[in-house]
């Protein structure tokens, strides 16, 4: 995958190749877990095809195609006949939001459900053991006990990850997370790492 990546990263220094909007700060161009990536690009038909490109030559070398039947393509107030020809010329299918990213799923499920095997084979666990454990697992990033406070001291600290960087740059911006309130663009997972803040604030009595 290596060698995906700087093909990615090469095709963004040409001119019909325009970084996504919420990534040029970040020069993000894609994320990979395993096998699975997550491309960003602008949605304009040049720069879709650049990485189209990119794709079916990685392929060529690697023999590592993408599988159309599991490949999406995700759109967000792209004009009509733009998205018509990026689906035509790319022949894949356009997602809808929200997603989910299969490849952290499946890092979710078989840590988790890999430690709960495991407890199994020798213990028989009460059904609450049980529930709480699926509880854990389904609020494995925004929960407000616990591990909670570990990602908002990520956001305290930008330079800590990629994804705090980011989250900072394009979603905080000017602001701080343990001073800022509500946005209407803050996602899911956003609104619940303040709520962890609000119980981190409230279990240290307003010390962070």
């Amino acid at each position: 995958m290596e060698i995906l990546s700087r093909k990615l990263r090469t095709i963004t220094s040409t001119p019909q190749v325009s970084y996504h909007p919420k990534c040029p700060r970040m020069q993000l161009t894609h994320l990979i877990f395993a096998d699975d990536p997550m491309i960003f690009t602008r949605d304009d038909v040049p720069s879709v095809q650049a990485v189209t490109d990119a794709l079916k030559t990685f392929g060529a070398w690697s023999g590592l195609f993408a599988n159309k039947d599991k490949t999406s393509i995700y759109l967000w107030g792209t004009l009509d006949t733009v998205k018509a020809a990026i689906l035509n010329n790319t022949g894949y299918t356009e997602g809808t939001f929200p997603f989910i990213y299969l490849g952290m799923l499946q890092l979710i499920n078989s840590v988790i459900f890999g430690l709960e095997n495991f407890w199994c084979t020798g213990l028989l666990l009460p059904m609450g053991v049980a529930k709480l454990i699926y509880k854990l697992r389904k609020y494995l990033f925004w929960v407000v006990h616990g591990d909670a406070k570990k990602w908002v001291w990520l956001l305290d600290s930008p330079n800590s990850s990629l994804w705090a960087n980011w989250t900072q740059h394009y979603c905080l911006q000017t602001d701080n997370i343990w001073t800022v309130g509500a946005k209407d663009n803050f996602s899911e997972c956003l609104r619940g790492i303040q709520a962890a803040r609000d119980y981190c604030i409230n279990m240290t009595g307003g010390d962070n």
